[in-house]
């Protein structure tokens, strides 16, 4: 029999021993069926590894839930209260005058109510903070006009829909779009924060880039060198671990514009899946989700849409595990709610799936496991469950 050894979940250390008693009373009193089976067992195959998600302590003993040495065939480990760390998210905000643009519909009127909406329902999950563009009302592409580290307005954190609200303007009356300085700032600004929480951006534009820093964008031999900047930028930022979500705001008056936002969400990470658009094809041929990377908004539902699609992304029930499973058929999740009570989770399609909710495999290396239904709901941001995921050893399975 193969045994594991010491494992690292989330920076917080694991240790377990295979022994031949069962100990504590985290082990279930029958083996289930299916690929999550019965979390512990009184037959002898029952136990596993217990994954430890909060990297705050590597000890618990006060919340500890299960989990000395465990039958001789299987591993046996700690948890603790797992809480949720919310993400940092920057929304990183184009003011230029054209976003109140008459001839555009002025789309800040829906932009505003839109923007307050989503950050209003997602403030005591989500950390938020926000970064406009261009600073100030000065010239074009202009030092004074350039966004910097210091104009993040407010910081990152918890319940700041009050203040952003506060803070966007009536009317957008900037001057230039200096996206490449937006995002560059927005980067360092994120990297300087001082958590370990995932880190985003989400850029909200209605246009291409008219800036390269403080020079006026240009076109050479048919590239936009706005473009190549904002794109570089963002490309920097994504290698830096901080991803970037675009949203295209009202539909962009050309395909090249089309393929420039695209272009900007593909370096960002997490552009939507699309085709390239004919050559010579118009905007509106394009415009739909099968050209754009971007996430495209024409109006308050479709934004108010946009952004809670990325906003469901970011905060996911999606559980990174450092070590994947010796066997990823012998594995068991359980989840446990504020008040104590625990239950069983299911794979998907294991024909075993209760109200309970379900889990799954993201990837083919098995490393992140996804959980939906119910199951998100007692972990996701700002409920304070507990998750548990038991792994049988090489050749035993725990059910």
């Amino acid at each position: 029999m193969k045994c594991l050894g010491w494992i690292t979940i989330a920076l917080a250390l694991v240790s377990f021993a295979c022994s031949s008693t069962i100990e504590g009373g985290a082990a279930g009193n029958t083996a289930g069926a299916g690929a999550g089976g019965n979390v512990g067992g009184n037959n002898g195959a029952g136990g596993g590894l217990l994954i430890n998600l909060d990297a705050s302590s590597t000890t618990n003993t006060s919340t500890s839930t299960a989990t000395l040495p465990t039958a001789d065939a299987n591993c046996g480990g700690q948890v603790k209260d797992l809480k949720r760390r919310p993400p940092n998210i920057l929304l990183v905000l184009d003011r230029s005058a054209s976003m109140s643009d008459t001839s555009k519909g002025n789309i800040w009127t829906f932009v505003v109510p839109a923007v307050k909406s989503v950050i209003q329902s997602t403030e005591s999950e989500l950390q938020w903070g926000m970064l406009m563009f261009p600073f100030g009302d000065g010239s074009e592409c202009s030092a004074g006009t350039m966004p910097a580290v210091s104009q993040v307005n407010p910081p990152v954190g918890l319940g700041n829909y009050s203040a952003i609200s506060a803070l966007i303007p009536v009317v957008a009356t900037g001057n230039g779009t200096p996206t490449d300085s937006a995002i560059t700032a927005g980067m360092n600004y994120l990297k300087s924060v001082p958590n370990d929480y995932p880190r985003y951006m989400v850029l909200a534009t209605d246009g291409v880039p008219s800036c390269v820093g403080t020079a006026s964008s240009s076109t050479s031999n048919g590239v936009k060198t706005g473009v190549t900047a904002a794109v570089g930028a963002i490309g920097a930022a994504y290698a830096a671990g901080i991803p970037t979500f675009v949203v295209g705001i009202n539909s962009p008056s050309s395909s090249s514009s089309l393929n420039d936002l695209t272009e900007m969400a593909d370096a960002g990470g997490e552009a939507l899946p699309h085709a390239t658009c004919p050559a010579g094809a118009s905007a509106s041929a394009c415009a739909g989700a099968t050209y754009t990377g971007f996430y495209l908004a024409t109006d308050q539902t479709a934004l108010t849409a946009a952004l809670s699609k990325i906003m469901g992304a970011i905060n996911s029930c999606q559980i990174q595990l450092q070590v994947a499973p010796p066997n990823p058929s012998f594995v068991a999740v359980k989840v446990t709610d504020t008040s104590g009570q625990s239950v069983q989770v299911f794979q998907k399609g294991s024909g075993s799936e209760t109200a309970a909710g379900t889990w799954s495999y993201v990837d083919v290396a098995n490393s992140v496991i996804q959980l939906e239904g119910a199951a998100c709901n007692t972990i996701s941001a700002g409920a304070g469950g507990t998750f548990e995921i038991w792994y049988g050893c090489d050749s035993v399975p725990i059910f």
